[in-house]
Protein backbone atom coordinates (compact mmCIF):
# COMPACT_ATOMS: atom_id res chain seq x y z
CA UNK A 1 0.00 0.00 0.00
CA UNK A 2 0.81 3.37 -0.90
CA UNK A 3 -0.62 6.65 0.53
CA UNK A 4 0.01 9.86 -1.31
CA UNK A 5 -0.87 13.35 0.43
CA UNK A 6 -0.41 15.79 -2.16
CA UNK A 7 -1.41 19.23 -1.81
CA UNK A 8 -2.91 22.34 -3.49
CA UNK A 9 -4.47 22.61 -6.62
CA UNK A 10 -5.40 25.46 -8.73
CA UNK A 11 -7.67 28.16 -7.72
CA UNK A 12 -9.88 28.27 -10.55
CA UNK A 13 -10.99 24.55 -10.00
CA UNK A 14 -11.02 24.38 -6.32
CA UNK A 15 -14.41 24.92 -5.74
CA UNK A 16 -15.32 22.08 -8.56
CA UNK A 17 -13.72 19.41 -7.15
CA UNK A 18 -15.67 15.89 -6.60
CA UNK A 19 -14.33 13.22 -5.09
CA UNK A 20 -15.24 10.93 -7.55
CA UNK A 21 -14.12 12.92 -10.39
CA UNK A 22 -10.74 13.64 -8.57
CA UNK A 23 -10.48 10.20 -8.07
CA UNK A 24 -10.50 9.34 -11.94
CA UNK A 25 -8.41 12.25 -13.03
CA UNK A 26 -5.50 10.62 -10.18
CA UNK A 27 -5.63 7.20 -11.54
CA UNK A 28 -5.69 8.46 -15.18
CA UNK A 29 -2.69 10.79 -14.56
CA UNK A 30 -0.68 8.01 -12.86
CA UNK A 31 -1.26 5.34 -15.28
CA UNK A 32 -0.62 7.59 -18.06
CA UNK A 33 2.60 9.64 -16.84
CA UNK A 34 4.44 6.38 -15.04
CA UNK A 35 2.98 3.60 -17.22
CA UNK A 36 0.89 1.31 -14.55
CA UNK A 37 -1.35 -1.26 -16.16
CA UNK A 38 -3.92 -1.13 -13.07
CA UNK A 39 -5.92 2.09 -12.93
CA UNK A 40 -8.10 0.36 -10.06
CA UNK A 41 -4.38 0.81 -7.66
CA UNK A 42 -6.31 4.30 -6.43
CA UNK A 43 -8.47 2.77 -3.76
CA UNK A 44 -10.18 5.75 -2.12
CA UNK A 45 -9.52 10.03 -2.36
CA UNK A 46 -10.10 12.43 0.24
CA UNK A 47 -10.47 16.39 -0.22
CA UNK A 48 -10.39 19.01 2.17
CA UNK A 49 -10.87 22.60 0.47
CA UNK A 50 -10.29 24.21 3.47
CA UNK A 51 -6.54 22.82 3.88
CA UNK A 52 -5.78 22.68 0.28
CA UNK A 53 -4.85 18.90 0.96
CA UNK A 54 -5.90 15.71 -1.49
CA UNK A 55 -5.00 12.26 -0.11
CA UNK A 56 -4.34 9.66 -2.12
CA UNK A 57 -4.28 5.74 -0.67
CA UNK A 58 -2.69 3.69 -3.62
CA UNK A 59 -2.59 -0.08 -3.44
CA UNK A 60 -1.60 -2.89 -5.16
CA UNK A 61 -3.55 -6.36 -5.02
CA UNK A 62 -1.08 -9.00 -2.77
CA UNK A 63 1.67 -10.95 -5.24
CA UNK A 64 1.48 -8.10 -7.84
CA UNK A 65 5.01 -7.87 -8.83
CA UNK A 66 4.22 -5.98 -12.35
CA UNK A 67 3.84 -2.67 -10.91
CA UNK A 68 6.35 -1.24 -8.61
CA UNK A 69 4.66 1.39 -6.48
CA UNK A 70 8.12 2.22 -5.06
CA UNK A 71 9.48 3.16 -7.95
CA UNK A 72 6.06 4.84 -8.76
CA UNK A 73 5.89 7.12 -5.72
CA UNK A 74 9.95 7.98 -5.91
CA UNK A 75 9.46 9.54 -9.55
CA UNK A 76 5.75 10.73 -8.61
CA UNK A 77 7.39 12.94 -5.24
CA UNK A 78 10.95 14.37 -8.11
CA UNK A 79 7.59 15.36 -10.61
CA UNK A 80 5.62 16.81 -8.21
CA UNK A 81 8.92 19.15 -6.53
CA UNK A 82 9.82 19.87 -10.18
CA UNK A 83 12.93 17.59 -10.59
CA UNK A 84 11.48 15.42 -13.01
CA UNK A 85 13.74 12.90 -13.94
CA UNK A 86 11.81 11.89 -17.66
CA UNK A 87 12.67 13.31 -20.42
CA UNK A 88 9.14 14.90 -20.75
CA UNK A 89 9.81 17.61 -18.14
CA UNK A 90 6.46 17.97 -17.57
CA UNK A 91 5.01 18.30 -14.11
CA UNK A 92 2.78 15.78 -12.35
CA UNK A 93 -0.90 17.03 -12.66
CA UNK A 94 -4.56 15.73 -12.92
CA UNK A 95 -6.58 16.71 -15.51
CA UNK A 96 -10.37 17.25 -14.63
CA UNK A 97 -12.72 18.44 -16.78
CA UNK A 98 -10.16 19.87 -19.36
CA UNK A 99 -8.69 22.11 -16.41
CA UNK A 100 -5.04 20.97 -14.29
CA UNK A 101 -5.27 20.26 -10.72
CA UNK A 102 -1.61 21.05 -10.21
CA UNK A 103 0.03 19.69 -6.90
CA UNK A 104 2.32 21.99 -4.40
CA UNK A 105 3.58 19.31 -2.05
CA UNK A 106 3.83 16.15 -1.98
CA UNK A 107 4.37 13.42 0.99
CA UNK A 108 4.67 10.12 0.27
CA UNK A 109 4.00 7.06 3.12
CA UNK A 110 4.89 3.63 1.98
CA UNK A 111 3.80 0.78 3.86
CA UNK A 112 4.78 -2.63 2.88
CA UNK A 113 2.39 -5.54 1.07
CA UNK A 114 2.60 -8.03 4.43
CA UNK A 115 3.37 -6.12 7.79
CA UNK A 116 6.51 -7.01 9.66
CA UNK A 117 6.38 -9.50 12.26
CA UNK A 118 8.67 -10.43 14.99
CA UNK A 119 8.75 -13.70 17.15
CA UNK A 120 10.45 -14.66 20.45
CA UNK A 121 12.38 -17.39 18.23
CA UNK A 122 14.73 -14.66 17.10
CA UNK A 123 15.78 -13.50 20.02
CA UNK A 124 16.01 -16.29 22.47
CA UNK A 125 19.07 -17.21 21.29
CA UNK A 126 19.89 -13.46 22.32
CA UNK A 127 18.27 -13.92 25.39
CA UNK A 128 19.82 -16.34 26.72
CA UNK A 129 23.31 -15.39 26.20
CA UNK A 130 22.69 -12.07 28.23
CA UNK A 131 21.61 -14.53 30.80
CA UNK A 132 24.91 -16.38 30.65
CA UNK A 133 27.03 -13.34 30.48
CA UNK A 134 25.00 -11.63 33.61
CA UNK A 135 25.06 -14.94 35.87
CA UNK A 136 29.30 -14.96 35.14
CA UNK A 137 29.66 -12.03 35.76
CA UNK A 138 28.07 -12.37 39.30
CA UNK A 139 29.44 -15.68 39.92
CA UNK A 140 33.31 -13.77 38.88
CA UNK A 141 32.32 -11.09 41.13
CA UNK A 142 31.04 -13.22 44.17
CA UNK A 143 34.59 -15.35 43.98
CA UNK A 144 36.98 -12.36 43.72
CA UNK A 145 34.84 -10.96 46.61
CA UNK A 146 35.32 -14.66 48.70
CA UNK A 147 38.89 -14.99 47.83
CA UNK A 148 39.69 -11.01 48.87
CA UNK A 149 37.64 -11.78 52.24
CA UNK A 150 39.88 -14.77 52.87
CA UNK A 151 43.39 -12.99 51.74
CA UNK A 152 42.34 -10.14 54.08
CA UNK A 153 42.01 -12.06 56.94
CA UNK A 154 44.96 -14.46 56.54
CA UNK A 155 47.14 -10.88 56.87
CA UNK A 156 45.58 -9.57 60.26
CA UNK A 157 45.22 -12.82 62.00
CA UNK A 158 48.33 -13.56 64.06
CA UNK A 159 48.88 -17.29 64.60
CA UNK A 160 48.42 -18.71 68.28
CA UNK A 161 51.71 -18.99 69.90
CA UNK A 162 52.51 -22.37 71.41
CA UNK A 163 53.56 -22.51 74.88
CA UNK A 164 56.28 -25.31 74.80
CA UNK A 165 55.19 -28.34 76.84
CA UNK A 166 58.10 -29.35 79.43
CA UNK A 167 59.82 -31.92 78.14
Amino acid sequence: MCAFEEMGSSSSCENSLNKDNLKTAIADAITRRYATSNKNMVEKVEYDADSRMIVVDVKKPKGDRKNDLTNMAYYMEKDVKVLPLFKNQEKFAATMGGQQVEMEKILVYYVDEEPPTFTMKNLSGGIIAVIVVVVLAVVAGLLVLFFARKRQNQRYNKAQSRELEPM
